[in-house]
């Protein structure tokens, strides 16, 4: 569970996890939102209505909303 700290070590436990099962990038989203509390998961994405949210978006939102360091993008 992402409980809002260490948001650069949760998304490297999910990127392995989502590479052990080879886990489909449309799938990554909805897997991310089981692991968040949906209140948390809402804030997150205030998007436009017809933007949809990559995992590459979501790790961008969760760094800098949450810390982390976004400049190397190799998270």
């Amino acid at each position: 569970m992402f409980s809002g700290e260490d948001p650069a070590g949760w998304i490297a436990k999910a990127e392995v996890y989502f590479c052990a099962l080879d886990t489909p990038d449309e799938v990554k989203i909805d897997l991310a939102k089981l692991c968040m509390d949906s209140d948390f998961f809402k804030s997150l994405i205030e998007k436009e209505e017809d933007e949809v949210l990559t995992w590459e978006g979501l790790k961008d939102v969760l760094l800098k909303r949450c810390g982390g360091d976004v400049s190397d993008g190799n998270v």
